[in-house]
């Protein structure tokens, strides 16, 4: 029986405090990740689970993603058909019911994809940064964002700075706020304010 020859946790007074039905169980920062190796249960493969200090279940022991520290001070299930994020304090970011996470911590930004593939903003504290909705994005520098929306591609940093007008992104090196985009099959750029620099007439627009 699984259970009863399991790993599980005792306190210092040696009272059970998580069940001895784990087949492994490691502490990330002040959290404890807890996994049940596929071929013991019905899923048939390995489900892991995540313990905050309080030994309290924050997040069950459903997810087929191996739980892990992609950011300091975050964790995320890395694969898996329900992925979030957690604190390595045990604070849940975002629900462990999204498509995909990407976290950009220098940025203060966290992207996640809901069940219907379309890609939200939040703040690292889980809040809302931005309502919009997008298809698709691509991460610059200096918490610079292309993102496409309607089939077109417009610039995010906690919010939207130009229109969603563009139909491709020449350039994703945004380090002085100017963007390389095209549009109608013409380069030009564009700046943070939405101010076209350079009109879309060009073939080709690059830097020196």
């Amino acid at each position: 029986d699984s259970k009863k020859s399991g790993r599980g946790v005792l306190d210092y007074n040696l009272k059970m405090v998580i069940p001895a039905e784990y087949n492994e169980i490691t502490v990330v920062g002040k959290v404890i990740v807890v996994k049940i190796f596929g071929f013991l249960n019905p899923l048939n493969k390995d489900i892991s689970g995540i313990y905050n200090r309080s030994y309290e279940l924050v997040v069950p022991v459903k997810f087929d993603g191996k739980f892990e520290e992609t950011e300091p001070g975050y964790i995320s299930n890395t694969y898996g058909t329900r992925v979030g994020l957690i604190t390595t304090e045990g604070k849940i970011i975002i629900p462990f019911d999204r498509l995909a996470v990407r976290i950009y911590k220098e940025d203060g930004l966290v992207m996640a994809k809901d069940t219907t593939s379309a890609w939200q903003a939040y703040n690292l504290d889980g809040s809302l940064m931005s309502d919009l909705k997008f298809e698709e994005f691509q991460p610059g520098k200096s918490g610079y964002f292309t993102v496409r929306m309607n089939g077109k591609w417009g610039v995010f940093k906690e919010k939207l700075l130009t229109q969603c007008l563009y139909d491709e992104v020449d350039e994703t090196d945004y380090a002085d706020g100017t963007f390389i985009l095209k549009k109608e099959n013409k380069s030009g750029v564009t700046d943070t304010a939405g101010n076209e620099l350079v009109p879309y007439k060009y073939d080709v627009v690059s830097r020196h």
